[in-house]
């Protein structure tokens, strides 16, 4: 089974370079990892975290600056699997090297451990490289896993997951986020887990401490109105957005910020012609702030630019699924999103206190927004809800870090 795996290995790898030839994510992949990574010998202790992408690096963030802010001589290794983390965050302040993580071959993950000399290896959620953890175990070198989630089916219980589980149960500790992961990991004989909440809360906490001075134009430019800001959106949110910025009420009532989750240079193009007709278009790069619908052309600024909502709409709830709720919800907002969430525990979470609304296509949208804006006090409970919702799993990060330091330091 390793050699069957590693040989699939080679064949995804081989097709992620010739989708390359026509795919710009792709041959990001590939051009970052053209060099291998290399390591300066040092003395100090290493601590390696790898994230598969950017919402895992959220996760991971407030571990990362604890970590710094309780032992700063410890050196951060910094890995990514994707280039939607690694070429936002290759410049993060709180990693002494980030970099792409290698394709996950013996030879390679052999060489790579070798060349850092991590004293400890964090994984954030998910994303079980086998070779990487054979390695690390052969090393003996202590692993970590946090943040972590297992579903009713995961493939991890299932015949093609015994090699993972072999793995993950020689690691130190694996902190899951709620008790039906953890009983599902007992349950599959696993001595090392325990429960550790989710990290990202206490990430989203410090949002609202952040400098953010366009704030205060933005709400005052919009008067009276309301403001809808859809954050990380997808073709299908964006086909409601456009029926909903045609409503005869929506510009005499509303103020609407559009966030792709990939806004190509095309794309904002296309969302200009298409919203034109809808009222006046502005950019958030040229911080044309006073326009009826605000374009976010930019990548980095969204968690901000959340607290200028009254309501957010959160993307990927028509796809594999929704991104990041908690982002709006810290601000005290309501957060609607699509049916697709039923691998987000924060979004049952959110919607059993009445801090999220699932809405399932345009005419559905626009009753279920101007309902909560006409209905007496309700934009304001459900903005309660939501706070009160992020207060309430804050603290996994001091857990883990209580938990950490005396094992590992």
């Amino acid at each position: 089974m390793p050699v069957i795996y590693t040989l699939l290995i080679r064949l995804y790898t081989g097709l992620i370079y010739f989708a390359s030839l026509f795919s710009p994510k792709a041959k990001l992949w590939v051009r970052g990892r053209k060099q291998f990574p290399e390591f300066t010998p040092s003395s100090s202790t290493r601590w390696w975290f790898h994230c598969a992408s950017l919402g895992e690096f959220e996760q991971a963030r407030p571990v990362l600056e604890s970590v710094k802010k309780q032992c700063p001589d410890i050196e951060i290794m910094l890995s990514f699997f994707s280039p939607s983390g690694y070429e936002i965050r290759k410049n993060y302040a709180f990693a002494n090297k980030v970099f792409y993580l290698p394709a996950d071959l013996p030879d390679s993950m052999q060489r790579l451990v070798n060349n850092m000399k991590p004293d400890a290896f964090f994984l954030v959620k998910y994303e079980f490289w086998l070779n990487l953890l054979q390695v690390l175990q052969k090393e003996k070198i202590p692993c970590y896993l946090f943040s972590a989630v297992f579903r009713k089916g995961h493939w991890l219980f299932s015949p093609a997951g015994f090699l993972a589980v072999k793995a993950l149960q020689t690691f130190n500790t694996i902190w899951v986020q709620d008790a039906e992961s953890l009983k599902r990991l007992k349950q599959a004989g696993f001595e090392n887990a325990q429960l550790g909440g989710d990290t990202r809360f206490d990430r989203v906490k410090e949002l609202p401490l952040q400098t953010f001075p366009e704030r205060e134009k933005i709400r005052a430019l919009a008067s009276e109105k309301k403001i809808l800001v859809a954050g990380s959106v997808w073709t299908q949110e964006l086909q409601h957005l456009l029926k909903f910025a045609r409503h005869k009420d929506f510009s005499a009532n509303w103020k609407l910020i559009l966030a792709p989750h990939e806004p190509s240079s095309l794309l904002i193009q296309s969302l200009k012609d298409k919203f034109s007709l809808c009222g006046k278009i502005g950019l958030w790069s040229k911080r044309q702030l006073d326009a009826d619908i605000l374009i976010v052309d930019t990548i980095g600024e969204l968690g901000k630019i959340y607290s200028v909502a009254d309501i957010a709409l959160v993307g990927g709830g028509f796809g594999k699924g929704i991104h990041n709720i908690l982002e709006p919800a810290v601000y005290g907002i309501p957060v609607f999103f699509g049916p697709r969430c039923y691998k987000a525990l924060e979004a049952h979470g959110l919607l059993k206190v009445g801090g999220a609304i699932i809405y399932r296509n345009a005419s559905d949208l626009q009753d279920k927004l101007f309902a909560l804006v006409t209905q007496h006090g309700a934009l304001e409970e459900s903005g309660l809800a939501a706070a009160s919702f992020v207060s309430s799993g804050s603290g996994a990060t001091a857990a883990l870090m209580n938990s950490i330091f005396p094992k590992v330091c």
